[in-house]
């Protein structure tokens, strides 16, 4: 067989395991890897097609050819060769890694010679498919276009030299979009024309640019000082927008929602606070919690699955899927940061009569250490008559770990509002005490110490009264006692233990009412209740926007953390009355705190963002 050339081709090798060997006979340790080569058939075939053209063929020593004539062997593969098959890929897994900044080179292969080109990937109707998709938003079609080696950082002709990225924020930056190209390395810092970054224009449309995007960009180092031709930098269009919003009379007000939005701008891009950026693929993020006491792994959620993100690695670490039927949701986790456990609870229809809903069945399942892949858990069942129909003010499953280094104690809601305490033992691995509180409760919180317990009365079809358990003993013997009934209905509430001034046991509970329309929102109030049923109201936190989300700090009942509905995330220091004043997304997406009150987690959408608790103003 005649040589006629090289085969040029994109190929991706996995290794599917490593093993450690020992040669007897040169008393040498030696590796072994199992590798599978992966190979597009389309391109690979593309390839061999271009050596049918007799221009392209190199001719041998001392052969004439005329025009249109081979002149050499076909080239066949070895017979005894198995055809590879086209395997399918993860998008990230067939993308060209770089130093970010840095031009990619494209692998796809150079024409040679002067035959037919029509089955050669053309480089520049990639790149052009890259920039269209972006643009029209059609994240399907990039990601085919960077599979199949578009260049991420291309550039469209003169006058503009726009690269995808560019035009990704032009077309009003689609969050999906934008990670993509970043996740592909996109140069986040290059130019066009007039010397514009996509920070520059991230900025000059910040009413429609989801902020989300602005954070990704610092995120992944967009350089605010870099000026354009005309010497400003995005520092300084940010300022300048303030400027102008100031001058507008009524509508710099501080209360508006433009104003709101350029605050957050000037925020992140002196602050910086943002850490990290994730993103769950095609799943919506219900919930983040911090999982150590290292603020390194987090905890998340999807109505299908469980997972684990590392923030030193920047990475999910692992997902867990528990979709165990087509009418199964999983509703919540929790998460004890002291001893690694992870807790989620599910609801599962079961429609056998005609596709109505008979009975629920409410799972919860623990992990004693927080194993989600190679642990096996403790799985608590408990079937639910919902054929009558579901009472009004019905809330989804709910299940809550307390976070200390004692007895494990869970405080789970049932799908039609019972509700139970359950103590673990030791290991976490069996359930060794059951008490059932209400059967019809509503909202539901547990202090960290899994010894005071909190749930909205829902028995009477209002709603207008919470109640309060305390637990003076953990053991299978003791009982929670009722201790104080407190008439609030909150929207959100936490409970902390705590100490009184006579240092006898009491708790914090903190609670927030509904906003009524058109009303000044109201206080998030601070409600001392002791063992003896005494309460009293020890403080008032005015709120200037409604309060979604409340929690106190990890074992300290002196810091809340609050979440308003204009974007803003507060830590408040109850006993010096300093604000920690940061911003987050606007909307309701939860909320969440590390062990040393030093970053906060939340979601929007299928991302998880990480940022920096902000220094604290005086009150």
């Amino acid at each position: 067989m005649i040589h006629v050339g090289h085969i040029e081709a994109p190929f991706n090798i996995n290794v599917k395991s490593m093993d450690v060997g020992f040669d007897t006979q040169s008393q040498q340790q030696f590796l072994t890897f199992n590798l599978a080569l992966q190979v597009s058939i389309p391109q690979l075939l593309s390839q061999l097609m271009k050596y049918q053209f007799a221009d392209a063929l190199p001719r041998g020593c001392g052969e004439a050819s005329s025009p249109g004539s081979l002149g050499v062997q076909a080239l066949s593969l070895p017979q005894q060769q198995t055809p590879l098959q086209q395997a399918p890929l993860h998008p990230e897994d067939r993308l060209q890694r770089g130093t970010p900044g840095q031009q990619r080179t494209p692998s796809y292969p150079r024409w040679e010679g002067g035959g037919s080109r029509t089955s050669v990937p053309n480089e520049q109707a990639l790149n052009m498919q890259l920039i269209k998709s972006v643009r029209n938003n059609n994240i399907g079609e990039a990601k085919i276009a960077l599979q199949q080696n578009a260049d991420v950082n291309c550039v469209d002709t003169a006058p503009h030299l726009r690269t995808p990225l560019h035009h990704a924020l032009e077309a009003g930056g689609n969050v999906a979009a934008v990670h993509l190209l970043l996740e592909a390395r996109a140069n986040v810092n290059a130019a066009t024309a007039t010397g514009k970054t996509a920070l520059h224009i991230a900025i000059q449309d910040y009413a429609s640019i989801p902020p989300l995007v602005l954070r990704m960009l610092l995120t992944w180092k967009a350089d605010h000082l870099k000026e354009d031709s005309r010497g400003t930098t995005p520092l300084c269009n940010a300022k300048m927008i303030a400027m102008q919003l100031s001058y507008a009379g009524d509508g710099g007000s501080s209360m508006g929602v433009e104003s709101t939005r350029v605050r957050q701008l000037l925020h992140e891009l002196s602050e910086q606070p943002t850490v990290a950026v994730a993103a769950v693929d095609c799943l919506e993020v219900k919930q983040v919690l911090f999982a150590d006491m290292e603020n390194d792994k987090l905890v998340f959620h999807t109505p299908t699955s469980v997972g684990l993100y590392s923030l030193k690695m920047k990475r999910i670490i692992g997902i867990k899927k528990l979709k165990m039927q087509m009418s199964s949701t999983v509703q919540r986790v929790s998460v004890n940061p002291a001893l690694g456990t992870i807790a989620v609870c599910l609801s599962i229809a079961d429609t056998r009569q005609e596709g109505q809903v008979v009975c629920m069945e409410n799972w919860t399942i623990i992990w004693p250490n927080g194993h989600l892949q190679d642990e096996e858990p403790l799985k608590l069942t408990i079937n639910v008559d919902v054929s009558s129909g579901m009472h009004e003010g019905a809330l989804p499953t709910f299940v809550e770990l307390s976070r200390g280094p004692g007895t494990q104690v869970l405080l789970s809601r049932l799908c039609d509002g019972q509700v139970y305490v359950w103590l673990l033992n030791a290991p976490r691995s069996q359930l060794v005490s059951e008490v059932k509180l209400m059967d019809r409760g509503g909202l539901a919180a547990s202090s960290d110490d899994g010894c005071w317990m909190a749930v909205v009365n829902l028995e009477d079809g209002i709603g207008k009264q919470t109640e309060v358990w305390w637990y003076e003993n953990h053991s299978s013997i003791h009982k929670p006692k009722h201790v104080a009934t407190v008439s609030k209905k909150p929207v959100s509430m936490a409970i902390m233990q705590h100490r009184s001034a006579d240092n006898q046991a009491c708790c914090y509970l903190a609670v927030v009412e509904a906003a009524l329309p058109g009303c000044t929102p109201p206080p998030v109030e601070v409600i001392e209740v002791q063992t003896s049923g005494m309460t009293s109201r020890v403080y008032r936190l005015k709120n200037f926007s409604p309060c979604y989300s409340l929690e106190f700090c990890s074992g300290d009942p002196m810091h809340i953390l609050s979440g308003h509905t204009d974007a803003s995330v507060l830590v408040t220091n109850l006993s010096t009355g300093e604000i920690n004043m940061c911003h987050d997304n606007p909307g309701t997406g939860h909320i969440s705190i590390s062990m040393d009150r030093k970053l906060i987690a939340s979601v929007e959408a299928n991302y998880i963002r990480v940022f920096k608790v902000s220094e604290a103003e005086a009150p």
